[in-house]
């Protein structure tokens, strides 16, 4: 980021409407809300709870395609070339072990926590929700 001005410190200069902020109190509000406090277990007491719920709300959002009011967002937002999803050659083009240790712990982490959701989504059919939840052979597109 770049100002053509010096800005002094603590000015406010970048405001973002509140209604346009994904986050969990727009999380609770949501249609995803009773799915959510009715299992506390994955969205509640859960390690990674309340980065469960923002990935399930913007997962929903995602599969409603033109009817998210989300939808403009994540036509912009750019696809992230995350480490963790690169091939194991590509890690190792690194060179360095801790890295590498790292990368396939968060990749772990992930699948484990992706693993948790699509189990609690299709044992409960939330189909509605999450649309193709159901449909083993729709795994990938779902990620």
């Amino acid at each position: 980021m770049a100002a053509r001005t010096d800005v002094p410190p603590l000015k406010v200069f970048l405001f973002i409407p509140q209604n346009l902020i994904i986050c969990d109190p727009l999380v609770q509000a949501s249609e995803l809300g009773p799915i959510v406090r009715k299992h506390p277990e994955v969205f509640k007491e859960h390690y990674d709870a309340e980065y469960l719920r923002l990935i399930a709300f913007i997962m929903m959002e995602r599969l409603k395609g033109e009817r998210s009011f989300w939808k403009p967002y994540f036509d912009i937002v750019n696809f992230t070339d995350l480490p963790f999803l690169w091939s194991e050659e590509e890690v190792k083009e690194f060179q360095d072990q801790v890295l590498e240790r790292d990368i396939k712990e968060y990749k772990k982490e992930f699948d484990e926590e992706w693993t948790l959701m699509r189990d609690l989504f299709r044992a409960n059919k939330y189909e509605e929700f999450f649309p193709g939840i159901l449909d083993e052979s729709k795994e990938e597109e779902l990620k």
